[in-house]
């Protein structure tokens, strides 16, 4: 299976480039942090990063999540197709500040819940100069055999990875 968890804080701390920063009180609960600068090509012609874009910053979070804390395309590049792996079944956003150039987005992301076939990701994107929460997005994923066309359960063994991350938030 392509969905392969790394199994000890060591491979993980060898993998993730732990952001260096102090945490923000609103990220605490957190236990993956990915950092993103803003670009001013973010920006729309209303003056604030476009709405679409939030969306793009949570997934650039949960590529490197899987990436880094997961063997999760450890060893493909993009353009290979893989048999087996997660796939998007549904995003949303709620924006609370609107976010300008130039600033610095810290993503805190954490498994929200944990289905038979799917798993739940919430993304805070906190302003470092706003000091506080713009946008909050959730994503549910599925466990996805793109050859058969089908969901796949999440194993028994995939399950303590996701609980590694679980974060108790109300929306």
């Amino acid at each position: 299976m392509v969905l392969r968890f790394i199994d000890s804080p060591a491979q993980a701390d060898a993998l993730m480039p732990h952001y260096q920063g102090s945490i923000p009180a609103a990220l605490a609960a957190f236990g993956f942090i990915y950092e993103r600068e803003v670009a001013w090509g973010d920006m729309d012609a209303m003056n604030h990063v476009n709405n679409t874009r939030y969306l793009h910053f949570c997934e650039s979070a949960r590529i490197e999540f899987l990436r880094t804390q997961s063997s999760w395309m450890a060893e493909q590049s993009p353009s290979e197709l893989v048999a087996e792996g997660a796939a998007l079944a549904e995003v949303w956003c709620r924006f609370k500040a609107p976010v300008v150039y130039p600033d610095t987005l810290l993503i805190g992301l954490g498994i929200q819940s944990v289905q038979e076939t799917s798993f739940e990701i919430v993304h805070h994107l906190y302003s470092m100069k706003m000091q506080k929460v713009a946008a909050i997005s959730t994503a549910t994923l599925v466990l996805y055999d793109f050859k058969a066309m089908r969901r796949m359960p999440i194993s028994e063994a995939h399950r303590p990875f996701l609980q590694k991350f679980a974060v108790d938030l109300e929306r």
